[in-house]
């Protein structure tokens, strides 16, 4: 019988979804490594699990159409000219007004790229060396010196590159940018299933998981405390980038226009 004090709930609810192969190896586990595995299980949502396995596995899943989203062309006359204009003059507006924050997505490692580190790390200035982290940095620097506000810089990060992302921010100043103006959070972890649906372990006590991608980023910004502090803030829009793009115009105020 499997049991373990104060989790019973939770080893009873992995049983009742079918998850049984987790305590294969449930004997040769000490203590700490049947918590850990047991803390593994009572984060999982079984039930959004067996819906997005169903979603997955239905027939007509590879069917779904996406189409691309609206959009609004380059002005190409008079009048589209002066719509860009307005747009422009609003958009200047409300940054002026401390409503606006830049966010980058910054969870990868350098691997592809033959370096050893965050991928913000990675040094891509042909001549001056400046990473890509510097880049996206002194370009907010240098809107908020602009418009004369400050811009939060939000910079999602992952478990495995999170404390080395901070720590070469926290080294380097923040490249000028507050302390209190870059927030950092790990976007969150979902276990992984075969194609069965059934949970994969990692080892014998601890359930693999996998950073949940971009799609994520907007869970990660709420459980974070991320968007609960921009809100704080009055913040309204949040211009969002990826980190390995460093010609990204961030706060581009057409774009941010309300």
């Amino acid at each position: 019988m499997i049991t373990y004090p104060g989790y019973d709930d939770v080893i009873q609810r992995a049983l009742r979804h079918g998850q049984r192969h987790l305590f294969t190896l449930w004997n040769d586990c000490d203590d700490s490594e049947k918590k850990r595995l047991l803390d593994d299980i009572a984060a999982v949502d079984f039930d959004l699990l067996s819906r997005l396995y169903r979603q997955a596995a239905a027939p007509d899943a590879a069917m779904s159409m996406y189409e691309p989203a609206p959009y609004i062309a380059l002005p190409h006359d008079a009048a589209s000219h002066a719509a860009f204009s307005e747009a422009r003059d609003k958009g200047v507006d409300h940054i002026k007004k401390g409503k606006a924050a830049a966010f980058v997505v910054a969870g990868g490692q350098g691997s592809r790229l033959g370096f050893d580190g965050p991928k913000g790390i990675f040094p891509v200035g042909p001549v001056t060396g400046k990473s890509l982290f510097q880049i996206h940095a002194e370009k907010i620097l240098k809107y908020a010196e602009k418009y004369g506000v400050s811009i939060p810089w939000l910079v999602m990060t992952s478990q495995a590159n999170h404390e080395a992302t901070a720590e070469y921010l926290k080294s380097r100043g923040r490249f000028g940018l507050d302390e209190k103006d870059v927030i950092l959070f790990a976007q969150n972890m979902i276990p992984s299933l075969d194609t069965a649906g059934k949970l994969i372990l990692e080892s014998k006590c601890s359930i693999f998981k996998n950073p949940d991608g971009h799609g994520g980023s907007l869970t990660a910004l709420a459980s974070s405390g991320a968007l609960a502090e921009v809100d704080r803030r009055g913040i309204d829009v949040i211009s969002y980038f990826q980190v390995d793009n460093p010609l990204v115009n961030i706060i581009d105020p057409v774009l941010l226009e309300k």
